[in-house]
């Protein structure tokens, strides 16, 4: 019901791609009794599978592992809808001016969505 109240197009999706979703979002780990499964089934329906992927594959460009990734998925799905360019230029300022480490990020994506 939360899914549905806070995303109502995902009522409208083939029950196929729901499900592969929903599959995916329960091997990465979620608990599917958390409000963070929730917001990741939105993150991952929100964007194409190829998309998708290309979002994984700029965070791994970025120094961030398989791991680290996941993590930053976990703690803050939405972090996977930004643009790449937001992504890398948050890294960057994080990285080289404030002289985080990427295991910081990945700990605490939230910085990752602020806008300076």
């Amino acid at each position: 019901m939360k899914l549905f109240m806070k995303n109502p197009s995902s009522l409208s999706l083939r029950s196929d791609r729901f499900h592969t979703v929903v599959q995916e979002i329960k091997e990465m780990g979620f608990d599917s009794s958390s409000s963070m499964f929730i917001n990741a089934i939105v993150a991952m329906l929100s964007l194409s599978k190829s998309t998708w992927q290309e979002k994984w594959e700029s965070f791994r460009k970025l120094g961030f592992s398989n791991e680290e990734t996941l993590s930053v998925f976990k703690n803050q799905s939405t972090c996977l809808i930004y643009s790449k360019e937001k992504i890398q230029s948050a890294v960057e300022f994080f990285t080289v001016k404030q002289n985080f480490e990427l295991s910081y990020i990945a700990k605490h994506p939230v910085i990752l969505g602020l806008n300076f």
